[in-house]
């Protein structure tokens, strides 16, 4: 939580989308990380790759991939997600960027079976 709140804005109008829903404001967001990221796992690690990063004025976005490695707190087995992330930073006062939104998913199913 102490990360996440030195990153994110602590504005009610940051979003987080993800796969179980849709977070409106920093505390919903807050607690996302709290119940749904933190709390479950005993042990995590996050690998990101393909970073391209966009800076706009005062506002940038970045694009990139990420490899979800995790054991699960209740009985210990592991958890491993793949994913594709866009996070969008805005700057203030003293060149601080802080984010204001998230859209992550699941990487596309792709070939046979689909249709």
């Amino acid at each position: 939580m102490d990360l996440a709140s030195q990153v994110w804005d602590s504005s009610p109008d940051v979003s987080f989308i993800h796969p179980l829903g849709h977070e409106h404001g920093w505390e919903e967001v807050k607690n996302f990380y709290r119940n749904i990221m933190g709390a479950p796992f005993s042990e995590r690690k996050l690998t990101v790759r393909d970073i391209t990063l966009h800076v706009y004025g005062d506002s940038a976005w970045a694009e990139f991939y990420w490899h979800f490695v995790a054991k699960l707190r209740s009985n210990g087995s592991t958890v491993v997600t793949d994913g594709r992330e866009t996070q969008i930073y805005r700057k203030l006062a003293g060149n601080r960027w802080v984010l204001v939104h998230v859209h992550y998913s699941a990487m596309p199913v792709t070939g046979a079976g689909r249709g």
